[in-house]
């Protein structure tokens, strides 16, 4: 007779909780993800990301050592991905942002996993899955569909940190989770709270864990450099370093 009162109680509370977050979640979804479709630029950056996916797709260097009108500042792997999507669609700006709108998505299930391994919490996971998405496009509306590698880096971060907590420091798990946070750096190189946020935990569990990481996450991370540097230019990591300039007159006369 407790169980049933315990499950009736419960259950309507549940639904009750699932059902208000589904609410506020469509409710603050439906301009971010609406406009998506339109042809007005969130803002000048979605421009300069489908300048260098075009470069991508006209086999150009996206690093030369004597820049066009611009230098480019981020890593190459998103432009890669998004001139090859864009081979279905004609299309790089909404082929963007329907990446970026799928990686919010993949980035609530991610979380939606980690928040499940941690609690084994029905009602957590699915709360938590939720408020990412929910807080996103109350809080952080420029970078919902927008055409911007932010998005699908931290896609490949939580995935490394799924993967580290999933399968418990294990030696193939931390093999994989370096391979993920170096994948998620040749997107976007802002996110090593990441990779170092797992390189502490490590440091204070096991040692050994933490050198084969460590070694793991800078051998994979020096053969991506290596490699961008040999197909896209020699002024990589000069390019990463350097704030974001433009050149009216040629690349001596920076603005």
């Amino acid at each position: 007779m407790l169980r049933w009162r315990n499950s009736a109680y419960i259950a309507p509370a549940f639904l009750i909780s699932i059902g208000s977050c589904l609410a506020i979640l469509i409710w603050s979804a439906v301009y971010p993800f609406g406009r998506v479709f339109t042809l007005t630029a969130f803002d000048f950056n979605e421009g300069w990301n489908v300048y260098y996916a075009q470069k991508v797709a006209e086999h150009q260097l996206l690093y030369p050592s004597n820049p066009d009108w611009t230098t480019l500042n981020y890593p190459a792997l998103s432009f890669h991905i998004v001139a090859a999507l864009s081979k279905f669609t004609s299309e790089y700006l909404f082929t963007a942002r329907i990446l970026s709108l799928a990686s919010l998505c993949l980035m609530s299930i991610l979380v939606g996993a980690i928040i499940w391994h941690v609690t084994r919490s029905k009602l957590s996971t699915y709360l938590s899955a939720a408020f990412v998405i929910a807080f996103f496009c109350a809080n952080a509306t420029n970078f919902v569909g927008m055409d911007d590698p932010q998005m699908l880096a931290q896609v490949f971060f939580l995935a490394g940190l799924y993967v580290y907590m999933r399968y418990n420091r294990s030696g193939f798990a931390l093999d994989l989770a370096a391979l993920l946070f170096v994948l998620g750096c040749n997107i976007k190189h802002n996110l090593v709270e990441f990779p170092l946020a797992v390189f502490l935990d490590l440091l204070f569990s096991s040692g050994r864990r933490t050198w084969r990481f460590a070694i793991d996450f800078l051998v994979l991370g020096l053969i991506s450099v290596l490699l961008t540097i040999r197909f896209e230019g020699g002024a990589y990591l000069s390019c990463l370093l350097m704030p974001r300039s433009y050149f009216i007159h040629g690349p001596s006369a920076a603005v």
